[in-house]
């Protein structure tokens, strides 16, 4: 079984890479909770829905997703 989890990023204006900061890790409805929680405009939210990533918005930053998927065995504890 695989699991898709999400990580949520706040970034500058230019989503650039060095500004990336990690703010929540979990599923897609938990991240944009999340995202909201971190002041996320409800352009930002439908933005981040269908493009994972909030792009000119005016407000001095923006958010981005970042799926990842993890197998049974990154799940287990050794």
């Amino acid at each position: 079984m695989k699991l898709q989890v999400y990580f949520l990023y706040r970034t500058d204006e230019h989503l650039s890479t060095d500004s990336k900061e990690l703010l929540f890790i979990g599923n897609l409805p938990n991240c944009m909770k999340a995202a909201r929680k971190f002041n996320a405009t409800d352009t930002q939210i439908n933005e981040l829905g269908y493009h994972k990533q909030s792009q000119l918005n005016n407000v001095g930053y923006e958010f981005m997703l970042e799926q990842h998927t993890l197998n049974e065995l990154s799940l287990i504890h050794i």
